[in-house]
């Protein structure tokens, strides 16, 4: 589809994105390649994606990601005799993972409360060298410079899938899911998913503009 098959807003909204993503490879590009300046201060990755905004309260933030949390999501993952983990250990993510990430959370597969609270648990269907789903977990309204960002607080393929989305249904975490891509992630992993347990539903056209989002509360408003 060209632009022109857009409104004036999602067609904005579209450039605007494309414009984010450019300016984020160009500046972790920089970062990796030793740019003192760009490490001085977080990469901004841009205003917070449609998708995010609908579970929180603020909007119009900007999201960004640290020099920190980028050198560990990018280091080596590191494992003990048993399998697990060491302090040292990263998540094992290359640039262009990171890259993809960035358009991935504008159009996830869905989105869950954190374990901390104003956090977020972002699932994407990208996957990382260990054929396992990339989530990407962000830390809401924390302090920036000069004003209140979005922060990603880390990302990786995450361990256990089935069992930990269970865990969510069982909780009531589930805050969005995304009704394009939810299905067909789960079957994948042997699982199955009821847009029922969603606060939020969407579907891709939510990197752009908010005319999928359908909340519980007013569908049970209109029976």
């Amino acid at each position: 589809m060209n632009l022109e098959d857009f409104t004036e807003d999602e067609a904005k909204k579209i450039e605007e994105n494309q414009q984010e993503e450019k300016a984020f490879r160009k500046a972790l590009s920089k970062l990796l390649a030793g740019d003192s300046q760009v490490a001085s201060k977080p990469l901004l990755i841009g205003v917070t994606p449609n998708a995010i905004e609908c579970c929180i309260e603020k909007k119009g933030m900007d999201l960004v990601i640290t020099k920190a949390v980028i050198k560990k999501c990018m280091r080596a993952e590191v494992r003990d005799e048993e399998g697990k983990q060491t302090k040292k250990s990263g998540h094992g993510l290359t640039e262009q993972q990171l890259n993809d990430i960035v358009w991935a959370i504008k159009r996830p597969v869905m989105i869950i409360k954190g374990s901390q609270p104003d956090s977020l648990a972002v699932m994407t269907d990208l996957k990382d060298n260990e054929d396992r789903y990339i989530f990407t977990f962000i830390a809401i309204d924390q302090a920036g410079a000069t004003a209140n960002v979005n922060m990603i607080a880390s990302t990786y393929g995450r361990n256990n899938l089935e069992d930990y989305l269970q865990r969510c249904v069982e909780s009531d975490m589930i805050l969005a899911i995304n009704k394009e891509k939810v299905n067909d992630v789960c079957l994948s992993i042997g699982g199955h998913f009821s847009e029922a347990t969603a606060l939020i539903n969407f579907d891709n056209t939510i990197a752009y503009t908010l005319k999928s989002v359908k909340r519980k509360n007013e569908d049970l408003a209109e029976k």
